[in-house]
């Protein structure tokens, strides 16, 4: 059935892990790449062909690298797990730090549109180019800044022991009040990563419009693969699932088919300045709540929108048609 804008609304009335390749081994003098340009492993051949607007990697090629990276990704993932654990929460100890551990890899969709945007035609450009192809989510208990400092402190410890190659830091937050870690624990990881990388760890913190809250940590996998680290609270996550169709949308990407009526019902904000400085207003408050007191009310996943925003811009309304569209492509 066809997804449409209408007939959406109308719906709306542990064991130990070994690890099968060595994180310790096989990254050479590795460092942020500048331009993608460095080739990894794998062929050179340029495998294009038509896209709306223009050249882009095949469907084929994109899916091959899916099914590489999802193995990458799930090794990476257990060894985290592993090195990670006695930070985790269990039934003993639900007042441990981390909540869960997951990972995606991205769609063949997102792979062939942002590689037609970086003018990635092969397989290792696109390792290269793309930070975020295997993307990881750690997150957390209650989000102090204690308790993300143990786990940046357990993540230095294995980046001195060679067990993770970390190139750069990303400290997302409004101002410092709203960081999730400490810049002492920030500090020494750099430090560590210092020590492992002959240029060194990039480190920022970044401010952005939308008051996105997170720790981002870009890492070097094997096989040529990078990942991206996100380290948030549960409530934060809540915000930026709904956010990430916002973000895409002010910068001009699809949602794909599964979501089109989402897409069709934010469109305005593609061309709106006004709109998009609203909707920042109202995002920044909703990561300023999860971050600081996080959300309780039991009616409502997030707190209604204010008078200023448009219906359709309120989150709650949002998470409803996701929930749907969902349901729908199943």
């Amino acid at each position: 059935m066809e997804i449409t804008f209408n007939n959406v609304v109308s719906n709306l009335n542990k064991t130990q892990y070994q690890p099968r390749f060595n994180l310790k081994s096989g990254y050479g003098n590795l460092r942020p790449l500048e331009k993608d340009t460095v080739c990894f492993t794998g062929g050179e051949k340029i495998l294009v062909d038509g896209m709306k607007g223009g050249m882009s990697v095949s469907k084929e090629a994109a899916n091959q690298i899916i099914r590489e990276a999802k193995i990458v990704a799930k090794d990476y993932v257990n060894e985290l797990r592993h090195y990670l654990a006695p930070l985790i929460v269990s039934a003993e100890h639900p007042e441990k730090p981390i909540k869960s551990i997951t990972y995606r890899v991205k769609n063949d969709f997102s792979i062939r549109e942002k590689a037609k945007t970086r003018k990635l035609r092969t397989i290792p450009e696109i390792k290269a180019g793309l930070d975020d192809l295997i993307g990881v989510r750690i997150i957390t208990n209650n989000g102090s800044k204690e308790e993300i400092d143990k786990i940046i402190k357990r993540l230095t410890k294995g980046v001195g022991e060679g067990r993770f190659k970390i190139f750069e830091i990303e400290n997302y937050c409004i101002d410092n009040k709203s960081g999730f870690a400490s810049d002492a624990a920030l500090n020494k990881l750099q430090q560590a990563g210092n020590k492992i990388l002959s240029n060194g760890v990039i480190k920022r913190e970044q401010s952005i419009p939308s008051g996105y809250t997170a720790i981002h940590l870009a890492s070097f996998l094997p096989d040529g693969y990078k990942a991206e680290i996100q380290i948030m609270s549960s409530d934060v996550e809540k915000v930026k699932e709904i956010e990430d169709f916002i973000y895409k949308i002010k910068t001009n990407k699809t949602l794909g088919k599964k979501y089109k009526p989402i897409e069709e019902m934010l469109a305005e904000l593609r061309i709106n300045e006004a709109l998009q400085r609203s909707v920042n207003s109202y995002t920044r408050n909703l990561y300023r709540i999860a971050r600081e007191e996080g959300f309780h009310s039991k009616k409502y996943a997030f707190p209604p929108a204010p008078d200023y925003i448009l219906p359709e811009f309120d989150f709650n309304k949002i998470l409803k048609m996701k929930k749907v569209c969902d349901k729908q492509a199943k």
